[in-house]
């Protein structure tokens, strides 16, 4: 049947407290208008087992909270359900995309509560179906929770290896090296907005390092009419990095070619590592071994790592044979990730053919 939300629940806004007081040694978890818990508080202000939906922020973000916490005021409250809590959520997380254009507001947008109480959603009113739905869908959604943790595993596998194989050259001084030995550091491509087209050579950027992994599914541009010098087009074992950004969080994140790319190079505020032992490097990269040395990244225009920055980076001395038992390592744990992510991808299928079918 076919309600308005009002009809099914009570919305109520939350209530503002002094952030101040905000403490990882408290045990209740503070929900804003944020896609998870902005801190710990000593109090809640509504149970658990409860909807919720940002007003600001994240505007429209629907999320569920099983145990008691404190709501902020960027934060709605489903109370007084009439329906089942975990089914109710189940429904308007399938509703997201559509609550999410609710939003309005010049500037930081947000969702009004009478705008929100008019939401018409579908629903069972038989509430043995909703329970039989909540169940499926929660046997799907634990399978896929496993599987992620699964892929962090994976992950840290990879940093513990590189750690027993590393760590110790690291901490000692005399087997240290300067980066700019072990590598050509190359500078990306500068192109004029004219050079854009739908048809040309893909130019990397920042966007295109995702997870440590290199995407060109979207966030693509292309250039024409320019002369690209031959060591700026990309080659497999190449690391290409962001080099200089606007957020000082996405200098430094890097990737690894793990394949041959065609017609393809980077921008001009991309570095491309390209060396004999990538896959060490690309892990190095990662650690905070690199990130400790990347002080003074920000100055008062721009976040960067120059190439003579990255040149004097401090790094340990890598043999060939390393490389190859590490690279080997790598590949292999990217073929059981690949097998796992391919299963999530499935999983996820499934609770959206399920969704459709039920709603």
């Amino acid at each position: 049947m076919l309600v308005k939300l009002s009809d099914i629940c009570v919305v109520k806004k939350g209530e503002q407290i002094d952030t101040a007081c905000l403490n990882s040694a408290n045990k209740i978890a503070y929900l804003n208008g944020g896609v998870s818990i902005s801190g710990y508080y000593t109090d809640y202000n509504t149970p658990g087992n409860t909807v919720t939906i940002s007003e600001g922020g994240n505007a429209g973000f629907v999320n569920y909270m099983v145990d008691s916490f404190w709501a902020g005021c960027h934060c709605y409250r489903l109370l007084e359900a009439t329906c089942n809590s975990k089914y109710l959520y189940y429904v308007l997380k399938h509703n997201q995309e559509l609550i999410m254009e609710l939003r309005t507001g010049a500037g930081i947008k947000n969702i009004k509560k009478t705008t929100l109480e008019k939401l018409e959603i579908k629903i069972h009113d038989d509430k043995e179906k909703q329970k039989k739905i909540c169940y499926e869908l929660e046997k799907i959604h634990n399978l896929i929770c496993e599987k992620k943790a699964l892929l962090e595993y994976f992950d840290s596998l990879i940093k513990s290896q590189f750690n027993e194989m590393f760590l110790k050259k690291f901490l000692k001084s005399n087997e240290l090296v300067k980066l700019g030995s072990l590598c050509e550091i190359i500078i990306g491509l500068t192109y004029r907005p004219e050079n854009v087209c739908n048809d040309g050579i893909i130019v990397l950027r920042s966007g295109n390092i995702q997870k440590n992994s290199i995407q060109t599914e979207f966030d693509i541009v292309k250039v024409q009419n320019i002369v690209i010098p031959l060591k700026k087009n990309v080659r497999m074992g190449d690391i290409i990095m962001c080099s200089r950004n606007g957020s000082p969080s996405l200098v430094g994140k890097s990737a690894i070619l793990k394949k041959e790319y065609q017609n393809m190079t980077f921008g001009a505020f991309m570095s491309c590592i390209r060396s004999r032992t990538p896959y060490v490097l690309q892990s190095f990269f990662e650690t905070d071994l690199f990130r400790q040395q990347l002080g003074g990244t920000q100055t008062s225009s721009v976040n960067q790592i120059t190439s003579l920055m990255l040149a004097n980076i401090d790094i340990f001395t890598v043999k060939e044979d390393e490389e190859f038992i590490f690279m080997n390592l790598v590949k292999q744990v990217d073929k059981l990730k690949f097998i796992v992510n391919s299963s999530v991808i499935l999983l996820k299928n499934l609770l959206s053919v399920l969704k459709y079918l039920w709603w």
